[in-house]
């Protein structure tokens, strides 16, 4: 079933550059169209627009935006772990949304609950919803750690 893009929408573009490395970019929808239609794109910090395969486009929302970065350290070592996720929150600032405030969970001195394979790393709310900054390392890669947001189970124990 094909999806319909409306102008004004924000949109994340995945796509390969042309030396065949993932790459991500920011925008807006700059007409009505259906996903099987080439959709047009006004890309964040570059002039002019696109024309976009649909089936490259996402609509953006807050857990779509994710920061992967090589090196497991980023997580093993608490001074490390303490800044990602400042980081995912720039990552959110380029694809245009905004985080007001990041509340760090912290265990004693450090950074990061202990969650089954991920840290806990702060707690936000965004549009009257509790959220959740996650850091773990990736499914695919190992060596890769990937930051995030996901809304909070009011169940699971994590609400103060």
């Amino acid at each position: 079933m094909p999806r319909s893009f409306r102008s004004g929408q924000r949109v994340r573009v995945s796509t390969v550059d042309t030396d065949g490395l993932p790459m991500v970019r920011y925008g807006t929808v700059g007409a009505d169209a259906v996903s099987e239609d080439p959709i047009v794109v006004i890309y964040d910090n570059l002039a002019g627009s696109d024309l976009v395969d649909g089936s490259e486009i996402e609509l953006l929302d807050l857990d779509l935006i994710e920061l992967r970065l090589t090196g497991t350290d980023l997580l093993n070592d608490p001074l490390l772990r303490a800044g990602l996720a400042e980081l995912w929150r720039a990552e959110v600032a380029r694809a245009g949304l905004v985080i007001a405030t990041l509340f760090p969970m912290e265990k004693g001195d450090a950074v990061g609950v202990v969650d089954g394979e991920h840290f806990l790393l702060a707690e936000f709310t965004y549009n009257g919803e509790t959220w959740v900054v996650r850091g773990a390392l990736a499914s695919d890669d190992p060596t890769m750690v990937v930051i995030r947001a996901d809304r909070m189970n009011r169940w699971n124990g994590f609400i103060h």
